[in-house]
């Protein structure tokens, strides 16, 4: 049906025939199996599998995909605390999706949050206790997913970075990280 600007319709087609081959025997495990890899495609907000009329003269049930478009951004913002024995925190979160960076279903995920944190809690800091202890906080992440990954159907290549800063008991601390993997 409603299928986004720049989404090749065979992309579809291909994720339901790597569910179902053509020719086999129904199968209800097949056509869901079809519905999951359409719906895991991240682009669309439903997505229904299901057979269509059948063909008297072949004896063939033809499948038939019908999905609805999500919006290809989409904006996230909120806000959180957190509070233990040890440790209170008030922080902001925003997280920014875009499912077709670039074309060919490329999804670049941003999100970031970043707080302020009291050891052992902002009580203890505002009376100004010795231990007391408080600081900033963050935690900023850049995600790239590219499906069809070397043009395989079934491969999805990923990337990440992430940077972070925490402050607890005994130390702060400012790190990050680095991966890439191809999940199949």
């Amino acid at each position: 049906n409603a299928v986004p600007d720049g989404i090749d319709p065979a992309w579809i087609e291909e994720q339901v025939r790597l569910a179902i081959t053509p020719g086999a025997l129904y199968s209800e495990a097949a056509l869901e199996e079809a519905q999951r890899r359409v719906f895991a495609m991240n682009i669309f907000a439903t997505a229904r599998v299901g057979v269509g009329k059948p063909d008297p003269q072949t004896a063939l049930v033809p499948v038939e995909a019908d999905v609805r478009p999500a919006p290809m951004r989409t904006l996230r913002l909120g806000f959180g605390v957190g509070f233990d024995q040890v440790r209170q925190e008030g922080h902001l979160i925003g997280n920014w999706t875009h499912r077709n960076f670039l074309g060919k279903l490329r999804r670049l995920t941003l999100t970031a949050m970043a707080g302020w944190a009291f050891l052992p809690s902002a009580y203890a800091v505002f009376t100004h206790n010795v231990d007391a202890n408080d600081g900033p906080i963050y935690k900023a992440q850049a995600e790239l997913e590219q499906p069809r990954f070397f043009g395989h159907p079934s491969l999805h290549g990923k990337g990440l970075l992430e940077t972070e800063r925490t402050l607890e008991q005994t130390y702060e601390a400012i790190g990050g990280r680095a991966m890439a993997g191809v999940s199949w």
